[in-house]
Parts: structure tokens; C-alpha cells; sequence
């Protein structure tokens, strides 16, 4: 979609930090403390490469949620916020959370449910994690963990959400894959990456890229009847009256029809695409495709 070479200098780290504001169609991506952001048209198409502003500390996992920028650094100690006005730009960074039990540990990547509540990858150099961290209870649950070359754990890498499905992306093999947000068992849709991005951004919302997406409106109605029974006797004789309420309820339900499709960066490095790109993955119709 866009090289990005010109803007970003290649290291073993970035670029890096993907993230995409569904609502205003941006890529976010941060090469160390310096975030950058393009506008996505329709057609999938992107415009120039912006400075968004300054970081804290490196960004080498982030997502974009209510309009702000979100990251961690390599070491995994905080939860950055940065704040983007309408035109894309960083107002203020504040400290979000300070991430529990998370000394020693780096963060591999992380995505928010629509919910709020964060998955993300973690490890050292004996253990490897999937798990979830509310950022409001601090509380952290570790959904799957071993050894980082253990079956299971071992495919865990780049984390985005489609809608309310939850993508992993092995940037050593290239494999992308659903996850199961309960179990952590993977499921693979048969499409590698030939690129191996460093970082894998998507959306919760309905956002309308190539191709567009389009609306399903669902209506359900629930009859609900109810019947009542009157006795009454006068002067020996016995009648029996009945009633019957029928009470119907309709409720319609909508949601986008919207093919998953992803941004990720590309290093130049050993066995990467040659120059710093922002790569698109995207599926339609059964098929999938990666553009730079």
C-alpha cells in the first residue's frame, strides 16, 4: 500500500505499533518514539504518510480504541494513551495502567474487544502467554502458557480483531489464524504471509474499505399467549368464561457485512520485504490477498 522508507528507518524493532481508527480510516505506526499515520480510502488506497506526533517510549505493540492511540513499550511496564484530535494528531499522552505482575515480561502485541477488555501476547525467555488484562480491575488471566517453543503457545504473535472475531498472526511462519478467545486453541484460515508483518492492525467496528461493506438488518418477532380462566356459579349453575391475550414483540437487529481485512508493517530485514511497507491483508470472498 505505501513504502515507507522515506519516513521510517529500519531496525530490528520497527517500524512497529500498528493501529487503525475505523472512524476517521487511519493507520497509526510508530518507528520508536515517533508515530506516524496515513488515511485509508475506500478503495483501499493510502495517502501520504503523516507525523502524528511524539511517544513516551517506543511503541512495539499498540490498538486504537475511543479515539485514542494505545501502546506499550518493549519492556511492558505501562499502558500509554495518546489522544488523537479529529485531524489525527497526538494532543496528550497519559499513563492508562500500569500493567500488574508484568516485571520481566515483554509484550508481543495486543488488541481490545469491542467490550474493552485487552488480549494480548506475553513473555520472558522460559515462558510464553495468551491471556487477557482488564485495564479497569488490573486483573490479568493467563489463558494459555509454556514454554515458548511448546505446541500451542509457540504460534502466538501479532494480535487484531475483525468485528468480534480474534486474529493471530505468527510473524515467524507468516500464518495468519482465528483464536478461540476461551480456550486459546487456533484455528488456521490458510493464508501466510509471504511479508512476516511485525505488527497486525484491524477493527471492532463496521468500517467500509475494499470491499465495501454492506448492512443486514434482521427483524424477530416472539409471540408470547396467555391464557385466564373465570368460574361462577349462580343459583346452582356453573359457567365458564375464558381469555386469551396474545402479545407479540418485535425487535431488529443490525450489523455490516464486512470482509476481515488487516494493516501490518514490514521490516527490512532478513527475510522480510525489501524497504519498510504498510502491508493489507484482507479476504473476500473465501479468498485472501496482502497488498503493499
Amino acid at each position: 500500500i505505501a513504502n515507507s522508507s522515506s519516513f521510517i528507518t529500519a531496525s530490528s524493532l520497527f517500524p512497529n505499533g500498528n493501529a487503525f481508527d475505523a472512524v476517521r480510516k487511519r493507520v497509526y505506526i510508530a518507528s520508536s518514539t515517533h508515530l506516524f499515520f496515513v488515511n485509508v480510502n475506500s478503495n483501499g488506497s493510502v495517502g501520504t504518510l503523516q507525523l502524528a506526533g511524539a511517544l513516551v517510549e517506543p511503541a512495539t505493540s499498540a490498538d486504537f480504541k475511543d479515539g485514542s492511540y494505545y501502546y506499550i513499550g518493549q519492556n511492558g511496564g505501562t499502558l500509554w494513551k495518546a489522544e488523537i484530535n479529529s485531524t489525527g494528531h497526538v494532543v496528550r499522552t497519559l499513563a492508562e495502567a500500569f500493567l500488574a505482575d508484568f516485571t520481566g515480561y515483554s509484550v508481543a502485541d495486543f488488541a481490545f474487544r469491542r467490550d474493552g477488555l485487552m488480549f494480548l501476547v506475553r513473555g520472558t525467555a522460559n515462558v510464553k502467554e495468551f491471556g487477557t488484562y482488564n485495564i479497569t480491575s488490573g486483573v490479568y488471566t493467563a489463558i494459555l502458557s509454556g514454554p515458548p517453543q511448546s505446541a500451542g503457545i509457540s504460534n502466538f504473535g501479532q494480535l487484531a480483531f475483525s468485528r468480534d472475531t480474534l486474529y493471530n498472526h505468527n510473524s515467524g511462519s507468516g500464518g495468519l489464524s482465528m483464536v478461540d478467545q476461551i480456550t486459546g486453541s487456533l484455528s488456521a484460515t490458510g493464508f501466510t504471509s509471504t511479508l512476516k508483518l511485525a505488527d497486525l492492525a484491524g477493527a471492532v467496528s463496521c468500517a467500509s474499505l475494499d470491499p465495501p461493506a454492506t448492512t443486514t438488518m434482521t427483524t424477530t418477532t416472539v409471540t408470547t399467549t396467555s391464557s385466564t380462566s373465570t368460574t361462577v356459579t349462580v343459583s346452582g349453575t356453573t359457567t365458564t368464561s375464558s381469555t386469551t391475550t396474545t402479545t407479540s414483540t418485535t425487535a431488529t437487529t443490525t450489523d455490516c457485512n464486512t470482509s476481515p481485512f488487516f494493516f501490518g508493517s514490514s521490516r527490512s530485514i532478513s527475510g522480510q520485504q525489501a524497504g519498510d511497507s504498510l502491508v493489507m491483508i484482507k479476504s473476500e470472498g473465501g479468498s485472501w490477498s496482502e497488498t503493499v
